[in-house]
Formats: structure tokens, C-alpha cells, sequence
């Protein structure tokens, strides 16, 4: 492949040829690339780096699999760039069109000649349209890009469940549907076939339609949907639950029970255990908020904890530590002065969080700990706890509620929205002093 510098407007640019067999696969015949500099010593210096960067982009291109829809679609849609750009005529896309067909084909163990499924045959008029029609867009495709945006800004967890949620409806529909064939009666029949008896509950359904018309709506904004959002309104169509149930939901632990727990829950350490249940209990706070705390969030003098990263913008506050809880982190803190309060908390899970393993290890204790009084069994056969880690939470808000103390302060201590007009939006919250007085008014004997 020959390699080059060139000089454009004073700078100097890296250019590598790009393999032709490689041309849809890149959408370019060639990769240009800045060296950031005009003196021709340093580009020469630093053109080295720069060629070796696009040599493993090139590699990477070689190496992806023909055997996916997902490389015939980006071939496809390369070779459309190519076609508008000027870079293709219409005979030599069709050839390539033809080829990459081919190989798609040989990669999945089957020709042009078999008899091929319905699906496949779909795929292949599909990937073809979007290879010449510039105005096709491929649900598929379009749920790709969304997915990568999404990715940026939520949690990998979060991307995740929006995408077993698309992919779902994208194979129902047949997977290469141009999104604008996605009508009202569409999304209806959907609702009807396979929400409506799949066996959850309603706002599971209904989250789902929220999430469909979600990801629309962004179609819309980005040009790709040319009409009315067809999910709107689907998820009224599913009603209310208004009917009582003898079935636990997830509830705060008793008194009985929190005795038996800090009579057994271990400490120190090995696991945490017991100092997680005691900050847990005293401050409402949720296990992730207590899980990646830094000694430095911890001010025994002003007697405060600061959540710093916490899940919405009112949970980043500072809560008073109750006196019942000064020696337990005077203890965990001892002659440190930064790091990790617990310290044995690792990063882990699909999100990363300090508190994925410690969750493993409450809710093993607990299965091993407590009695089956403390277990249903849910509609769909499986055993459910009805009390867990965030019942300490619960535990504290009900606390608060039983001592008087009002709504807004209890809010504002537990990191939840104060979403009147007056608290909401006038009020800065009650100070450090108030909050305090609140807090000792709790006492779960232990």
C-alpha cells in the first residue's frame, strides 16, 4: 500500500491506499490523516505513528466477519456513500453489491443458487435497496446508531436493556424494515401479539411502549421517522392494575427482625457486612452511595457524610451523621486520611459499581441467615425476597414518618426531589443544624 506525506494549506498529511477489495468496506479509496504540524522534519517524525494507527484500521476492516447482517449492512451502506460521493458508478456498486452478497452467503455455508430461507432472501433485498435508494432506512441500522449515541451518557446496564428491548421488536417486524413501513396499525399489532398475555405485569408493558417511543421520538428529531410518533398513546391502551393482591412487595425489615440481623451480621474488613447495614439504617442513603464513599466525604468534626456522585442531582447532598454512627466510622476511617472507606469494594459488574459484589455478598448471607417467612414466591414461579438491601432505606423513611419529622426534610436527608412549588423550587432546603436535630430522633434500639 503506498504511503505518503502531502502538504494542504500549509500542513502536512499522512495519505495510505486503501486495499480496492476493502473500498465498501471503508467507503474510501484512501485515508487521509493530519500530522497537526507544518515543518516537514516533525511530520516525518510523527508520520510514522500515524501510519501504523490507519494500518490497524485497515487490519480491523479485514477482519470483520462476512457471516453478520450487521458487515453487509455497513458494506452496503458504504458502498452508497461511495455511489453519492462520486467515487462509484452505479455499474461498479452493482458489482460490488454482487460480490459482498456473494460472500456474505459463503460465509453463512450457502449461494445465490440454494433456495434460501424468507428471511435471508429479505436481508439480501434489503441490504440491496439500502446500497441504492438513499431514501431507505433500515430499523436495524437505525437502532445501531441510537444504541452508540446512548452509550456515551447512560449506563452500560441501562444500553443494554434498550437494546434487548429494539432487537425485540426489530425481529418481530422482520429486522430489515425500512422504519417509515412502521405504522400506527404496526405498533398496535404489536401491543396485541406480543405485550398484551406475554405475562408481566402492566408497567412492565407499559415501560416497554415508554421505551419504543422513546427511541422515535429520536428518530424523528434526527430525520429518519417522516411521521407521527405511532407509540403514542399505546400504553393508556393497557389500563391500570386497580385489583388488591395478598402478594408481598418489598418491604422495610421489623424491629424483630433488624435485632436478629445485627445479633448475627458479621463485621469488619472481610466483607463490610455490618457497617454497611449500620450506615445504610442511620442515613437512608442507597448501597452505591455508601459503597464508593471516600474518607474525604466523611467529616467526623462537622459530623457529615457528602455524596458526591449519587443517582439524580438532588441525591448529592450532605447528610448528618447520627451519634450512633460516630464510632462505627471513626473505627473504619482510623488513622486514614484518603482512599476508599471501604476499601475492599472493587469496581465490578456491567456498570462498574463498588457496590456489586459487596450486593452478592449481602443477599447470600441473608438467603443463608434468615428463614423462608422471609420469601415469596412470584407469579412466574420464582423465589422473591420481600425484604433486601434497600429495605434499610425503607426502614429510615418510615422512621422518619413515625417521629414527625416532615416530608420535605425527610426528602432532603434521603436525596429525593422536593417537587412542591414552595419546598421544590423557593426553599434551599433547611440547614445542617435542623437536619440534624431530625436524624437523632431515630433510634432502632441497636
Amino acid at each position: 500500500m503506498p504511503q505518503y506525506l502531502k502538504k494542504r494549506r500549509g500542513r502536512y498529511y499522512v495519505r495510505v491506499a486503501v486495499p480496492r477489495h476493502l473500498w465498501p468496506v471503508m467507503g474510501k479509496r484512501d485515508v487521509v490523516r493530519t500530522t497537526g504540524t507544518s515543518d516537514l522534519a516533525e511530520a516525518k517524525r510523527r508520520r510514522f505513528a500515524i501510519i501504523a494507527d490507519i494500518h490497524e484500521e485497515i487490519q480491523r476492516a479485514e477482519n470483520s466477519d462476512p457471516a453478520t447482517k450487521t458487515w453487509l449492512e455497513q458494506q452496503a451502506a458504504a458502498i452508497r456513500k461511495s455511489v453519492v460521493n462520486g467515487d462509484l458508478d452505479q455499474q461498479a456498486a452493482s458489482d460490488m453489491i454482487g460480490y459482498l452478497r456473494d460472500k456474505h452467503l459463503k460465509a453463512r455455508g450457502m449461494s445465490e443458487d440454494d433456495d434460501l430461507p424468507a428471511n435471508e432472501v429479505q436481508r439480501l433485498a434489503s441490504v440491496t435497496r439500502l446500497a441504492f435508494d438513499a431514501d431507505f432506512s433500515p430499523l436495524s441500522g437505525l437502532i445501531e446508531q441510537y444504541l452508540d449515541e446512548k452509550r456515551a451518557d447512560l449506563r452500560p446496564s441501562t444500553v443494554a436493556a434498550k437494546e434487548r428491548l429494539l432487537n425485540a421488536f426489530s425481529h418481530w417486524t422482520g429486522d430489515d424494515i425500512d422504519i417509515n413501513d412502521v405504522t400506527r396499525k404496526v405498533t398496535g399489532q404489536y401491543v396485541s401479539q406480543v405485550l398484551v398475555g406475554n405475562g408481566k405485569n402492566v408497567k412492565t408493558n407499559q415501560d416497554a411502549i415508554t421505551g419504543l417511543s422513546t427511541f422515535f421520538n429520536w428518530a424523528i428529531r434526527r430525520g429518519s421517522y417522516e411521521h407521527a410518533n405511532p407509540w403514542t398513546g399505546l400504553g393508556q391502551t393497557l389500563g391500570t392494575s386497580k385489583r388488591g393482591s395478598s402478594k408481598r412487595q418489598p418491604r422495610s425489615w421489623t424491629d424483630k427482625e433488624l435485632k436478629n440481623l445485627f445479633e448475627k451480621v458479621p463485621a469488619g474488613p472481610r466483607n463490610y457486612l455490618r457497617e454497611m447495614c449500620a450506615l445504610a439504617l442511620y442515613t437512608g442513603a442507597r448501597q452505591n452511595e455508601l459503597a464508593k464513599l471516600e474518607v474525604t466525604d466523611i467529616d467526623l468534626k462537622a459530623r457529615t457524610i457528602h455524596i458526591s456522585e449519587a443517582k439524580t442531582q438532588s441525591s448529592v447532598r450532605d447528610i448528618p451523621i447520627h451519634s450512633k454512627l460516630l464510632p462505627v466510622l471513626k473505627k473504619l476511617i482510623g488513622k486514614r486520611i484518603e482512599g476508599q472507606l471501604f476499601d475492599t469494594f472493587k469496581p465490578a459488574g456491567r456498570d462498574g459499581k463498588r457496590g456489586h459484589e459487596f450486593s452478592k455478598r449481602f443477599s447470600y448471607w441473608r438467603d443463608q441467615t434468615f428463614p423462608e417467612t422471609l420469601y415469596e414466591i412470584n407469579e412466574r414461579g420464582h423465589k422473591r425476597s420481600v425484604v433486601n438491601f434497600h429495605s434499610f432505606r425503607r426502614c429510615f423513611i418510615t422512621a422518619c414518618e413515625m417521629a414527625g419529622i416532615p416530608e420535605p426534610t425527610t426528602k432532603q436527608i434521603v436525596g429525593h426531589t422536593r417537587d412542591s412549588m414552595s419546598y421544590g423550587t423557593y426553599s434551599k432546603g433547611v440547614d445542617m443544624k435542623l437536619l440534624r436535630d431530625a436524624i437523632e430522633k431515630l433510634d432502632f434500639g441497636l
